[in-house]
Parts: C-alpha cells; sequence; structure tokens
C-alpha cells in the first residue's frame, strides 16, 4: 500500500522534469509544440490521477477488509485460548482417567488373585466334603452296628434285671451311732425322718428297694463305739454314720479300714483324722478350718496385735499354727504366746507375764488394737475370771475358738467377767435353704427343737448314702466310696455345700460370731457377726459396732 501511495509523487517529479527539459529547449522548440506536450502531460496526469483515485478507494476498501480481519483474528485468537484452556482440562482428566485405569487395573490384578486362591480353597472344600460323605457313610454303617450291639445290650439288661428282682435285696440297711442317751432321741428323730423321706423318694422313682436307718447308742462310752462297729459290720451293714465324737472316730477308724466299711461322721473335727485315703468322711470342717476364721474376725475387727493365751496340747497347737499363717497374711502380729499347761491349776503366774506384755503392746499399737486370742477348753472362764485382776488384761477384747465362744454352760458362774471380755468367736451354722426349711419343720415336730449345724449335717449323711447305695445298686464299698465323693462334690443339704477335699474332710463352712452378754443379769450368748466362706469375709452385727475401735 506504501507503493500505491508514492505514485503521484513520482508523476509529479516526472511532470516538473519534464518541464526543466521542455524549459531549457525552448531555445529549439516553438511554443505550439510545448503546450501540446504539456497537455499530453496533463492528460497523462488526470490518468494517473483518476487511477490514484480509483487506487486510494481500492486501499480504503482493503484497509476496511483488514480491519475487519484483525477483529476477525482477534476473535479467532480469543477461541484459540479458550479451546487451549479446554484441551488442558481434557489432558488433566485423561490424566484422572489414566491413574483411575491403573488403580483398576491394580484392583482387578488383586481381585483375580483372590478368585485364584478362592478356586484352591473351594477345591479344598470339595475334597473334604467328599471325605465327609465318606465318613457319614463309615458312621452310618458303624450306627447300624451299634444298634445291634444296643439292642443286644437291652436284652441283657432285660435278664440282668430279672436277676436284679431275684437277687437284689428289698431293703438296705444303713447303721447310725448316738454318742449318748442324751442325744439318742436326736439321732432316731434324724434316722426316723430321713427313712420316710428317701423310700417315698424311691417310689416317685420307681427304685426297687427301700432303706432302714437303724440306731445304736454308745451310752457315752468310747469303747462301746468301736463294739457298735463291730456289730453293725457282722449284721452286713457297711455304712455307718458316726461317730459322733472324734474318740470315737478315731478309736473306730483300724476297723472301718480293715474290713471294708464307711465311717462319715457328721461332727468329729479332731485334726489328727485328716487321713488321705482312708474309709473316713465328715460333713463338719477339721477344727483347723477355724483358724481362718479366727484370722479375718480379728483383722476386719482392727485388731493389729494380738496375745494368744493357749493350752499346750495338741489341739490348740494345731489351730494356733494355722491361725499364725493366716493372721499374720494379713498384716496382723501375734505379738506373744503364752502356752500354758493343761494341767495348770492356777493361771496367775501366766497372767502376770501377760499382763506386762499387754502393756508393750498398747503403748506400741494404741487403744483398740491390741486383742487376746483363747484358745482353751472347760478351764477358759477360769481364765478369763483371772483376768480380772490385771487390769491391762481385763480391759482388752477377748476373741475364743469355737468350744467356748458359745457355752454359757462354761461361763454360768462367771458371767460378769464373761460378759466384760465378749470372748467372740467363730460357731458353725447354717445358711438357710429350702432343703433345711423342709427338714426343720419335720425334725421340730419331733423334738421340738431347731436342727443345729451337726444335726442337719446327720441328715445330709444319711441321704448321701441313700444316693449313693440308689447311683450303684449296692452297699459294697469298693463302689460306693468313689460314688460317694463323686455325689458330694455337687450336693447342696440342709446343712449347705458337703463337698470334700483331698482328705475327706468338708471343704467349706458358714460360721456366725458369738459372744457373751448379760440380760436381766443373766448370762446369754448373742449373734455379733457372722462368716461367708464365699469371700472370706466377717461381715459385723450392729451389736458388736460399740465394741469396735473407731
Amino acid at each position: 500500500m506504501s507503493s500505491l501511495r508514492s505514485i503521484p509523487v513520482i508523476a509529479i517529479v516526472l511532470l516538473v522534469i519534464g518541464l526543466v527539459i521542455g524549459g531549457s529547449g525552448g531555445y529549439f522548440l516553438s511554443n505550439s509544440s510545448f503546450q501540446s506536450k504539456v497537455r499530453g502531460f496533463e492528460d497523462q496526469i488526470e490518468d494517473l490521477s483518476e487511477e490514484i483515485s480509483s487506487l486510494s478507494g481500492t486501499i480504503t476498501g482493503l484497509e476496511g477488509e483488514k480491519s475487519s480481519l484483525t477483529a476477525q483474528i482477534s476473535d479467532y485468537e480469543d477461541q484459540v485460548l479458550e479451546i487451549q484452556g479446554q484441551i488442558s482440562a481434557l489432558e488433566d482428566e485423561k490424566d484422572n482417567l489414566e491413574s483411575y485405569i491403573l488403580a483398576l487395573e491394580e484392583t482387578i490384578t488383586d481381585y483375580e488373585e483372590l478368585v485364584s486362591s478362592l478356586d484352591g480353597q473351594i477345591s479344598l472344600l470339595e475334597d473334604q466334603i467328599a471325605l465327609l460323605i465318606s465318613d457319614l457313610s463309615l458312621a452310618q454303617q458303624t450306627i447300624s452296628a451299634h444298634d445291634e450291639v444296643v439292642a443286644a445290650l437291652e436284652s441283657e439288661m432285660e435278664l440282668l434285671r430279672a436277676l436284679v428282682k431275684t437277687y437284689l435285696p428289698d431293703k438296705f440297711t444303713i447303721g447310725l451311732t448316738a454318742a449318748d442317751s442324751g442325744s439318742f432321741t436326736r439321732v432316731q428323730a434324724i434316722a426316723n425322718i430321713s427313712q420316710v423321706e428317701i423310700n417315698e423318694y424311691c417310689v416317685a422313682k420307681k427304685i426297687p428297694f427301700t432303706f432302714e436307718f437303724v440306731v445304736y447308742n454308745n451310752w457315752g462310752d468310747p469303747d462301746e463305739a468301736v463294739e457298735n462297729t463291730i456289730r453293725f459290720e457282722r449284721e452286713g451293714v457297711d455304712l455307718l454314720v458316726g461317730h459322733e465324737t472324734s474318740t470315737e472316730c478315731s478309736l473306730s477308724l483300724n476297723y472301718v479300714n480293715t474290713h471294708g466299711m464307711v465311717m462319715l461322721s457328721p461332727s468329729a473335727r479332731d485334726r489328727s483324722l485328716s487321713i488321705v485315703g482312708d474309709s473316713f468322711y465328715r460333713l463338719c470342717p477339721t477344727d483347723l478350718l477355724q483358724a481362718e476364721v479366727i484370722a479375718e474376725m480379728l483383722s476386719s475387727f482392727g485388731i493389729e496385735a494380738v496375745i494368744v493365751f493357749q493350752r499346750g496340747d495338741d489341739w490348740a497347737d494345731g489351730i494356733y499354727e494355722a491361725f499364725e499363717t493366716e493372721y499374720e497374711e494379713k498384716g496382723g502380729v501375734i505379738y506373744e504366746r503364752v502356752r500354758y499347761k493343761t494341767d495348770a491349776m492356777t493361771y496367775v503366774a501366766y497372767m502376770n507375764s501377760a499382763e506386762s506384755v499387754a502393756k508393750n503392746a498398747l503403748s506400741e499399737y494404741g487403744e483398740g488394737r491390741v486383742a487376746v486370742l483363747l484358745l482353751s477348753k472347760t478351764e477358759a472362764a477360769k481364765i478369763v475370771d483371772t483376768s480380772a485382776v490385771f487390769p491391762t488384761l481385763y480391759g482388752l477384747r477377748w476373741f475364743g475358738s469355737e468350744n467356748i465362744s458359745n457355752a454359757t454352760s462354761i461361763f454360768k458362774s462367771k458371767a460378769s467377767a464373761a460378759d466384760h471380755v465378749k470372748v467372740f468367736g467363730p460357731v458353725l451354722a447354717l445358711e438357710s435353704n429350702a432343703k433345711y426349711e423342709s427338714f426343720k419343720e419335720k425334725y421340730y415336730l419331733s423334738t421340738n427343737a431347731s436342727p443345729s449345724f451337726y444335726v442337719s449335717a446327720m441328715y445330709d449323711a444319711c441321704w448321701l448314702y441313700a444316693l449313693t447305695v440308689i447311683d450303684t445298686w449296692t452297699t459294697n464299698t469298693t463302689f460306693v466310696r468313689p460314688a460317694l465323693e463323686e455325689i458330694t462334690d455337687s450336693y447342696q443339704g440342709a446343712s449347705g455345700w458337703c463337698s470334700f477335699n483331698e482328705n475327706g474332710d468338708r471343704v467349706k463352712a458358714f460360721y456366725e460370731i458369738w459372744g457373751y452378754a448379760l440380760e436381766d443379769d443373766t448370762l446369754i450368748t448373742m449373734k455379733y457377726g457372722y462368716y461367708n466362706p464365699g469371700n472370706d469375709q466377717v461381715t459385723w452385727l450392729p451389736s458388736a459396732e460399740i465394741y469396735r475401735p473407731e
């Protein structure tokens, strides 16, 4: 476009040059000739002007087209940018899709591996199913064979039942002994109640025999207990409920062991009778079990140190040794052990020594934290009464063993002293249950008294023998002993759970805490708490709270 604009300038320059040349040649040319040339140039100039005008219009049109094209180019450039943005977004989406596809491919690979593994497991299961089907077929064949054996055994059983009806005794006899005439009425009542109940049970269960319970009196003589043991054995009675005392049982044990008998005592507690593998069992715990209760009793009462005052014999030594272990495990301290002679006539010298010990213990542990543990028998009343002249000992709280903590007959003449020191101690007791309540009602009608722990234990002994004979269909002790141990392990009777330990002794028992008090100037025993063997804890009743240290 710049070359077109330069045409008029060139034309003007040529015109000027022509005029100069023509002017300089005026000397040679005529005026008409010059004019003719001028007109020719003018015509050319006019033509060029027209051409220039035409070109100018064309240029203007082209410039318009250029402007339009420039606008279009700008629009196209915007569209290109927009398309480039879309392309970039699509490329990002493509990258995301490629990543997703890659992840899907990995997942597909994992699933393919899982499917392959499952295929292997399915194949294994199919093999196992085939094996089970084979086993099932074999089992069905075995069952079929067993059915034939069962049919044969049932036939033999019918034959045995016929033989049993012919040779099984119509009546099994179980023996009981009473320690003396004072307990004979009590033991006879237990035997009568047990016999009626057990025979009613046999009728209800269609058991083809009955029981008879026979009671012999030992007349307060341990040697008579041995004679009655021999008498029962010679009469064919090998199951003996008895004897009531440890001495009776100890003297009879050798005969029982050597003549195929079983002796089940409700109340013989001497620890010397704890023998593994013999034919003696008992439904009462040994004397040693009370040591656990005494230790917990002292500890829960707040006693931190104790002075033990005990008779010098095997009975008291055994309780002391067991108590020492239990009490020290609970953090208690045995501050002093005073062991007096069993034939001592006076206890002043022992008390005098213990008085000094008690003063030292009080100064070390403080008021209410020191006590006396008395392991005595009938001499307990004299010991407690003697302590009244020793103010420190007499000012302490006293605890005792089972045999003296609920025996007003021992302390009757020393009522004031017994009330003062209390002599808290464990006494075997009963946890009420349905079986006990039923027995209690029948026993009360017969004796006008409620059954004690030992009475209930004798009643349980009758039932345990009967259940064992019913289970074994014999009184042969070879079969009775293992069956008796098994049945007793799961038996809850009127006296509670009756399970044995390895020595044939009762494992656990419920105790109540008893002591003395005065009521209208009369000495009575009072319940101050109870011991639960399930959690080895003593719970003190409100009657005892006023005596406990704060």
